[in-house]
């Protein structure tokens, strides 16, 4: 094998990377183009009773990959969508201007998918100056990517292919058995125990065949749809005494085709042969589940400015997918979020007529992330930054030294991601009214 930083070596590297993954190398050439335009009017002018805005977009992709990433179609060439949509938003002050509506509809419709409608209504009430507390309900849903949709990419893992029901088509799910990872590591066990009892192999794949009955994943049982959301949320902001800072949420989500990547695989044989599941082609793909899945968070915010020009502040954020322990074994989710993160800072932009300074330190939990790349656990780490800045009112300018993360704790903020290190910086700022 040739040794990094040989002649070979960077030959056979070089070779590689120029090299389009549809000629065996590792290059992309993905040369897509996105066409947009989007607008929206206010009907004050026009409407005196509410505020109401209008608005409308359209978008146009267009795939191309030179065949390295996404699907070809039956003419050799790529695909293009077409989405467009449009709201209406309506606003309303009551009660002397304490308490204001808002409420909004929106349509989209995607080439690939049926048109959606969303609404959302909020509310928002002024307790007394400087308190108010807010409560939504909002639907929403999101778009497939157009890698979700058509990407079409060998992998040493997997192949990697999009949820639309021409890959199902093109890759005979009908026809050619595929299973879930369950059914698929069952039957393996199943076999593997068959073989240790000292049974050959055409032998131990019948003992193991049973697994497999009634266990396919047709076409029709990956389904991919547009995955909905339905969110509620109350939060509450208020300055007390001009001091003391409180913003706080709550928020409970339901989604309906939940969408993530999901395993599958399929039977190196089109007979059904059970010898050809211990040799499968591996597929990842994008499905929704029939199920709901739901998430819920919270984050509390507080602050407190001293009366010697002391500010202490901190907050706190919790964040989980409730019912993960019920996802089909091989989905990912794709909820690469901590449960648990905390920042706390304190400063003072005056600690004399000339220097201030300001020092944090944030937390985060450790969790699991999943991609298509790699799925595995990020490390929770925490870090300091600090920054002391010079002002110089002679020359209107202040100068700031300071560093991100101070200490060099290097840590990943998803799996596969290079680590990050230290930041050191100085900087010198004009500012002619010298704020």
């Amino acid at each position: 094998m040739a040794q990094p930083g040989s002649e070979d070596f960077e030959t056979s590297r070089n070779l590689i990377i120029n090299t389009p993954l549809s000629e065996g190398g590792a290059k992309f050439l993905d040369k897509s183009k996105l066409y947009a335009i989007d607008g929206s009017y206010n009907l004050s002018d026009q409407i005196d009773f509410a505020e109401i805005i209008v608005g409308a977009n359209y978008r146009v992709y267009s795939l191309e990959s030179e065949g390295t990433l996404f699907a070809l179609d039956d003419n050799g060439d790529e695909f293009s969508i077409a989405e467009y949509g449009g709201f209406v938003q309506a606003s309303k002050k009551l009660m002397n201007d304490a308490l204001k509506l808002t409420t909004s509809l929106r349509f989209d419709k995607n080439d690939n998918f049926d048109g959606r409608t969303t609404p959302r209504i909020s509310a928002l009430y002024n307790l007394f100056d400087g308190q108010n507390i807010r409560v939504s309900y909002q639907t929403a849903f999101r778009m497939p990517t157009t890698q979700n949709q058509y990407i079409d990419l060998p992998t040493p893992s997997a192949r990697l292919i999009g949820g639309l029901p021409l890959f199902r088509e093109r890759y005979e799910f009908d026809t050619n058995p595929v299973y879930d990872t369950e059914t698929y590591f069952t039957y393996v066990g199943a076999f593997e125990q068959a073989i240790a009892e000292g049974q050959d192999v055409a032998t131990a794949a019948a003992t193991a065949a049973p697994v497999l009955e009634g266990a396919e994943v047709g076409a029709d049982d990956t389904s991919f749809e547009l995955e909905q959301n339905q969110t509620i949320e109350v939060g509450y902001r208020g300055l007390i005494q001009e001091q003391f800072l409180i913003d706080a949420y709550y928020y409970y989500s339901v989604f309906t085709n939940f969408s993530g990547a999901f395993n599958l695989f399929q039977s190196s044989t089109t007979a059904g042969d059970p010898n050809g599941i211990l040799a499968p082609t591996v597929y990842q793909t994008t499905v929704t589940l029939d199920d709901e899945v739901k998430s819920q968070g919270m984050a509390i915010g507080l602050s407190y400015a001293f009366n010697s020009g002391y500010k202490l502040s901190g907050n706190y954020a919790w964040n989980e997918l409730t019912n993960r322990d019920e996802l089909p074994d091989g989905f990912q989710s794709g909820f690469n979020t901590p449960e648990h993160k905390v920042n706390i800072s304190v400063a003072n932009r005056k600690l004399t007529d000339r220097i201030g300074f300001n020092v944090s330190w944030r937390w985060q939990d450790a969790f699991l992330w999943e991609s298509t790349f790699a799925t595995g656990e990020v490390d929770a780490f925490s870090t300091v930054d600090a920054q002391i800045s010079y002002s110089l009112p002679n020359l209107k300018s202040r100068i700031k030294l300071g560093g991100s993360n101070l200490f060099n704790n290097r840590y990943e903020q998803a799996l596969g991601n290079p680590t990050v290190g230290s930041v050191y910086y100085a900087s010198i700022t004009f500012d002619e009214f010298f704020r």
